[in-house]
């Protein structure tokens, strides 16, 4: 059989009947007082929750602004509307930009409030729209044939060439432009990434290969810092004319990735392999850092932990150190560091595993209170607390579900406190409460504006204030007193342009420790409450953040080439390295007003899906064989919201006048509905069709029906028809008997599995199901029953190194066998009519019947981490991993004796990845069965798991 597609393969939908629902793009699941309304600009339509009118306005005077400047700057504007969407369901400061199948934003609402490198921005959304509006021009445009594909077929991946560019050329585009160095804005001009590269530069710069293909190598964010220098570098030396020329030139090409290296020797006169040198040059000068002496001896500094894959959660109980561990590789676990010296090592205990944290604290009584991120089944992020001590469990302060109150951080009023005072941001507006131990509100403290914002805080020992780094209309972060117990309110301790984050209370109160770049570097500072003098207290080449003083002690943060380490330093034996009056750092950014900017808006209406959910482009399709011609079309949609998607394929055979096709509709990610009709043929001798089966399926799927335990335990349900018969014709001849079908089933599953950033596949953790099906005997047949199960426990082992096990079963009541062998894996069948289990050392239904067990256990470790690229080519390699397994299992009938079969093998895991992001893991296994029809196997797979 031949097969031609008209459009190269990279564009088809591949529609996968098997999966349950998942559209990631999705807003989360409605709640029964959300309304969704909408409005248009000249250039965007703005969807918004209603009372979140006032963000939409503002977002789109923005929006309009933004394209003002950047659709001249990139001489490019869509044809299109672009649809604006905000979305309040996640704790998180981020946002996303997509160009298929329709030009769309995504904003969070949620802005930066803590140390997490965003801090540069004069409005949250203003920020974020300027990152994710760059994204939308530049990967819309296209010229020439490109352009013309698009005007045929639509918005299809080939008629967009900048899809096709490496992240360093596509995120250091949009950092390029949010950054505003006369401003103070972005990331671009911030002395965070000044040091992260001058610290990249002191370890070895990473080549070309290094930077297309950044999977786990640190700094994560690789495609961001090192992409913003390349295309600073590129205009520095080239101008911004030369860019927009590659831009355009970029966008004429048809052929994706070939021409990368071919415009830019057309424009910069060498090509990005050539140019990777000179950019390692001007970069090492232009960050122009020189480390700082090394002024401390052994005694004064010392080094807690290896490198850190993020900054951690840390607090103090006045005589210990507490943070969470987080090296990648192992399970998170809360440490307790001592403050006595032994041999030159502290002592330090590991307490217990924790998922995640992203702030922590603890009282007198030993009791932690911490906050999770906890992602939803109905779509949302939540920021949720949680109270744990030695004797108890970990315990949420309230029922988690889509109104549990959201708090960012939690503080004890005080050491002994009972009480706590919670921040939370909701609506994009920030918010201190009081709450009690069971977390029930008591009262509001303050609520701010929308152009307020709260980042983290700290409350005195004596639980009568606190300090916070705020962020106030027009100006940088500062730091601020807030009184708990009388009526003052705010009052301002420092008003600088420096960025001061992390503030800890020195347990007499009578100091503020916090870190701020007052000149070139991020260090500790010290700030006396008393006389507003401020000490800085480190001298860190490359930045040291959140500090905690414990008694003589001053423990923090610093970043390396590496990670984050923690350090403790001795208080009373180390020179101050500068102290001043804190007025010396007067100044204000006054940034400039952004929400003048008058726009002509329509009307606000209902939320409607239908304007973005019609198709955006068509792939037709060709299938000739002997038997048919096959003529078709595919096409996919999804709306605004992603609460609608659809995929459809349509193919007529012209020979036989029979239609076969697809149709999958997602509603709110949590429905399914397939349709799909297809047709086999028998042929003769002399190739000609004598018998057409007709096969139709309508399968209706529900997920997460019922969940319980954050959601990790849920209920799903699925209705499937099915309608098999011979067509009759004068030329063909019924071959078997038509057969109709109904079933319903049922699946009940936990699901908890730890990743860690170092890890490819889980590391730690249990997944289980049991699943029960039945024939609802509507077409007469006899009923049909079928329950099954599945484990599989995951034993992280330190480092790199998992232990996999996992056990199945399965009873049939009807004629279909369940079959064992083969190298399928389970979960990647449809959710009804599961019939076939692996076995790796045997071929497929080695063994069948009703009734199957299965188990095997498996060693998983790393063997090679290359994370290379192939020059600029879109082709590398990741980790390498070997897995040695032994496995076992049995198909028998009832009645009869179980024959067990066992087997033994190993599997080369390699992480392939193509087009630069996407990730082909592909493994390639040896197996020896260990009975009579074993022998040896060798197979290829694309999957990670079991």
């Amino acid at each position: 059989m031949r097969s031609l597609l008209l459009v190269c393969a990279l564009c088809v939908v591949v529609l996968n009947a098997q999966a349950m629902p998942s559209n990631p793009m999705a807003i989360a699941w409605p709640l029964a007082e959300h309304h969704w309304q909408q409005f248009d600009t000249p250039h965007f339509t703005v969807v918004y929750r209603q009372d979140h009118i006032k963000q939409a306005e503002r977002a789109a005077g923005f929006a309009e602004r933004a394209f003002d400047r950047l659709s001249r700057t990139l001489e490019w504007q869509p044809k299109q509307r672009i649809y604006l969407v905000l979305s309040d369901d996640v704790d998180m400061a981020n946002g996303w930009a997509h160009t298929l199948p329709f030009n769309q934003i995504r904003l969070f609402l949620s802005p930066p409030d803590g140390d997490t490198g965003l801090e540069y921005y004069d409005d949250w959304l203003n920020y974020l729209i300027i990152h994710e509006l760059t994204h939308v021009l530049h990967l819309d445009m296209a010229y020439g044939w490109p352009a013309a594909l698009r005007r045929v077929f639509g918005r299809l991946p080939l008629t967009m060439p900048h899809q096709f560019n490496p992240l360093f050329l596509i995120e250091g585009l949009a950092v390029y432009q949010e950054t505003n160095h006369e401003q103070g804005v972005g990331r671009g001009q911030g002395e965070r990434y000044r040091m992260r590269m001058a610290a990249e530069v002191a370890n070895g710069i990473d080549d070309l290969a290094q930077v297309t293909t950044p999977l786990r190598d640190w700094p994560f964010d690789k495609a961001y810092l090192y992409s913003y220098y390349y295309v600073a570098f590129l205009v520095d030396q080239f101008g911004e004319a030369a860019l927009l020329d590659y831009l355009q030139r970029y966008a004429h090409n048809v052929i994706p990735y070939l021409w990368l290296n071919t415009d830019a020797k057309a424009v910069f006169g060498a090509t990005h392999t050539e140019l990777w040198p000179r950019f390692s040059a001007w970069v090492t000068e232009y960050v122009n850092t020189t480390p700082l002496p090394d002024t401390d001896t052994p005694e004064q500094i010392q080094l807690l932990s290896a490198a850190q894959m993020s900054l951690s959660a840390s607090t103090h109980d006045g005589i210990h150190y507490y943070y969470v561990r987080n090296n990648g590789q192992d399970r998170r676990t809360l440490m307790r560091v001592g403050n006595k010296l032994d041999d030159n090592n502290l002592d330090s205990d590991a307490l217990t595993p924790l998922r995640s944290a992203l702030d922590i604290d603890i009282n007198a009584r030993g009791e932690w209170v911490y906050t999770r991120l906890i992602a939803t089944a109905d779509g949302r992020a939540l920021s949720i607390p949680f109270l744990r001590s030695h004797r108890q469990q970990e315990q949420a302060l309230a029922p988690i579900s889509a109104h549990t109150p959201r708090y960012r951080q939690v503080r004890w009023q005080g050491r002994n406190g009972d009480r706590l005072v919670a921040k939370s941001i909701v609506d994009g507006i920030s918010q201190l409460h009081l709450i009690d131990r069971t977390g029930q509100p008591i009262r509001t403290l303050w609520r701010g504006s929308l152009d307020d914002v709260l980042g983290e805080f700290d409350v005195s020992a004596s639980g009568q204030f606190l300090i916070a780094s705020i962020k106030r209309a027009h100006q940088g972060w500062n730091l601020e007193r807030f009184d708990l117990v009388g009526d003052e309110g705010w009052q301002t301790l420092t008003n600088t342009k420096a960025i001061e984050l992390s503030p800890r209370i020195s347990d007499d109160e009578q100091f503020v420790l916090y870190s701020a770049n007052y000149q070139d570097r991020y260090q500790v500072q010290r700030l006396s409450l008393l006389d507003q003098t401020v000490q800085a207290l480190t001298q860190e080449p490359w930045g040291a953040f959140k500090p905690v003083p414990v008694g003589q002690q001053l423990y923090y943060q610093r970043y390396t080439a590496q990670g984050y380490e923690h350090v403790q330093q001795v208080l009373d034996s180390t020179p101050v390295v500068a102290s001043q009056s804190i007025l010396s750092w007067q100044g204000t950014h006054d940034y400039r007003y952004l929400d003048d900017y008058r726009v002509t808006t329509t009307s606000p209406r209902r939320y409607s899906p239908w304007s973005s959910l019609r198709p955006t482009s068509w792939l037709p399709i060709w299938n000739s064989t002997p038997d048919y011609q096959q003529l078709g079309v595919a096409l996919n949609g999804s709306d605004a919201l992603g609460r609608h998607a659809y995929q459809l394929t349509a193919l007529y055979d012209s020979d036989n006048a029979l239609l076969d096709g697809q149709l999958q509709w997602n509603w709110d990610n949590r429905w399914q509905w397939i349709g799909q009709q297809e047709h086999s043929y028998f042929v003769n001798a002399e190739q000609q069709v004598t018998g057409v089966r007709r096969s139709r399926t309508v399968e209706l799927n529900r997920r997460a029906l019922w969940r319980r335990m954050e959601d990790n335990v849920q209920l799903s349900v699925a209705l499937q028809h099915k309608d098999n018969q011979d067509l009759t014709h004068q030329n063909w001849q019924a071959r078997y008997l038509d057969q109709k079908s109904t079933r319903i089933g049922a699946r009940l599953q936990y699901h908890y599995l730890e990743q860690y950033a170092l890890s490819l596949a889980p590391s730690w953790g249990t997944s289980a199901f049991v699943q029960w099906e039945q024939d609802l005997g509507i077409s007469g047949q006899d009923r049909i029953e079928r329950a099954l199960g599945h484990i599989s426990h995951h034993v992280d082992l330190r480092g790199r190194r998992t232990l996999a096990l996992s056990l199945n079963a399965a009873i049939a009541w009807d004629d279909d066998p369940l079959r064992l062998g083969g190298t399928e894996s389970l979960l990647s069948q449809p959710m009804l009519g599961q019939d076939r289990w692996a076995l790796r050392s045997y071929r497929e239904d080695v063994q069948s019947g009703n009734r199957l067990v299965s188990s095997a256990i498996e060693y998983r470790f790393l063997l090679l981490s290359i994370e290379r690229g192939w020059n600029i080519w879109p082709l590398g390699l990741g980790d390498v991993s070997a897995n040695v397994f032994a496995e076992t299992g049995s198909a028998w009938q009832q009645g009869h004796s179980p024959s067990p079969r066992q087997g033994v093998g190993m599997e080369l895991m390699l992480e392939v990845v193509l087009g630069y992001q996407m990730v082909l893991p592909v493994r390639l296994g040896y197996a020896q069965g260990l009975n009579e029809e074993g022998g040896a196997r060798s197979y290829a797979t694309l999957n990670y798991s079991f």
